[in-house]
């Protein structure tokens, strides 16, 4: 009786030795035979002592270690691979940087799965398995389609905001420098969290926008057409407009009465327009706010999403209508310094005539605009590309404090790519 009492806890014990084994086991090969090894080379020894101490019932104990072992072993070596994706149609690699620039970035996965980065964007895939990945939203907005499956498993970090998702179609955006969240799931639903922003699930046909500054969250059960109920607060001024107002002009136009904008105003048209942006359908995007009209477009719209209009203007080389909605969008912060970079690449970048000056008065137009967007955000996402820009104008100029502004560069970022050019300025 004593020794049956015994057996139990010597059993555990070597079950416990192979899980240890098992637990610390790394994914190659040659690691996996090695481990193999100790296991078995550890049931011999065993067993040998088992065998002087005339214990015939860790026989049993050992074989089924290395039986348990073993599976575990194949089971190790026969595991999924991980997801793996391609950027433009180019193989993509897990831990690298993805920006987009003036242009889109599309990313499909190999379980169907795509990702489009909007421009001005970054982003990284910062680890994939075989259910899915863990994504991580640095700045700008980040259309998904997640396939469904069983075991799906995706993680999308927007700043500091957790989106977990099964399978759906959603859209997100983060400003780190707005300190501003937005999610609108069209299919299927996601649960998210962050700050100000409690464990929640957000269902198709809904959004969820914070504004972490002012420690402020808001829900939208159909975020395309906001409801009169929605747009009026108790004093009836409208809601939905300030989330990205900070200078008093943007703050007096977000209070303006909700009753006393004409309905159609509110309807989808505007919201087409942005959503067409969104997805780099710029021409479209073009069309649908001439189709909606200009002026109604502004007032509709929220200081970013002129700055996403703006950006489409741009895109398809429409000046006047880039101009227009640069100039009403933000104007304070990386947001607003992307906006005054905005305009002095349309004053660059688009013919002269089409812009309606000479070129000389666009390349004026082009540095006054470059210093508007560093005083605005002198470290900010830009700043690197709008202090190379505006050096090499002044220097092409003649203007002496190119200098200036080169010592500037190299002293903020001595590895830019315009470094060797600043350091010939400096020292000539």
């Amino acid at each position: 009786m004593n020794g049956e009492a015994k057996k139990p806890s010597r059993v555990d014990a070597v079950f416990d030795d192979a899980r240890t084994i098992l637990d610390g086991l790394p994914s190659d090969e040659a690691a996996i035979a090695r481990a193999k090894r100790a296991v078995l080379d550890d049931g011999l020894d065993r067993s040998a002592r088992d065998r002087k101490s005339s214990r015939p019932w860790a026989w049993i104990a050992v074989s089924t270690t290395v039986v348990a072992a073993v599976v575990a072993l194949l089971f190790v070596g026969r595991s999924e691979p991980a997801l793996t994706f391609a950027v433009d149609d180019a193989p993509g690699r897990t831990g690298a940087w993805l920006a987009a620039e003036s242009v889109p970035r599309t990313l499909r996965f190999d379980d169907a799965s795509e990702l489009v980065l909007a421009p001005e964007s970054d982003a990284t895939i910062a680890s994939t398995t075989s259910r899915g990945a863990r994504v991580v939203l640095t700045r700008g907005r980040l259309r998904a389609q997640i396939t469904h499956r069983d075991d799906t498993e995706w993680n999308l970090d927007a700043g500091p905001f957790q989106i977990r998702v099964v399978g759906t179609a959603f859209e997100t955006e983060w400003s780190p420098d707005a300190a501003y969240f937005e999610l609108t799931v069209s299919e299927g639903a996601v649960e998210v969290e962050g700050p100000t922003l409690d464990a929640r699930i957000v269902r198709a046909g809904s959004a969820v926008r914070v504004w972490v500054r002012e420690e402020r969250a808001r829900t939208d059960e159909a975020p395309s057409v906001p409801r009169e109920s929605e747009a009026e607060s108790e004093s009836g001024v409208e809601t939905s407009d300030p989330e990205h107002a900070s200078t008093e002009a943007e703050l007096a136009e977000a209070a303006q009465p909700t009753r006393a904008r004409r309905a159609e105003d509110v309807r989808s048209e505007p919201n087409d327009a942005v959503t067409l942006a969104r997805s780099g359908r710029f021409a479209e995007a073009i069309a649908a706010v001439e189709a909606a009209g200009v002026e109604r477009v502004l007032r509709a719209s929220t200081p970013m999403e002129r700055l996403e209009l703006a950006d489409a203007a741009r895109y398809a080389r429409d000046a006047s209508l880039a101009k227009r909605f640069y100039e009403a969008g933000p104007r304070t912060g990386d947001a607003g310094a992307r906006a005054a970079f905005g305009l002095a690449r349309v004053a660059l970048d688009l013919p002269a005539d089409a812009a309606g000056s000479s070129a000389a008065a666009d390349r004026a137009e082009a540095i006054r605009w470059l210093r508007t967007s560093l005083r605005r955000s002198s470290r900010g996402a830009l700043a690197r590309e709008a202090r190379g820009r505006l050096m090499e104008l002044l220097h092409a100029s003649g203007d002496p404090s190119a200098r200036e502004v080169a010592n500037e560069y190299l002293a903020q970022h001595p590895d830019g790519p315009q470094a060797e050019a600043a350091r010939r300025i400096v020292s000539p």
